[in-house]
């Protein structure tokens, strides 16, 4: 594995841990609020994360 191909994943892999977090942080606020905009903030998120975890593969 090269170092660029490291990087790239890692970089990808820190990417999610932060779409996760961001993730959590929408269902508090969701739970609370029940705002419809927030509910489809989370599903494009939910498109994100799923999309990064098929290009780590």
């Amino acid at each position: 594995m090269s170092v660029a191909t490291t990087w790239d994943r890692n970089r990808i892999l820190f990417d999610l841990i932060l779409d996760i977090s961001l993730l959590f942080q929408g269902i508090i606020i969701w739970r609370e609020t029940k705002s419809p905009m927030i509910r489809k903030r989370l599903i494009i998120f939910e498109e994100l994360i799923k999309e990064k975890l098929e290009n780590l593969g």
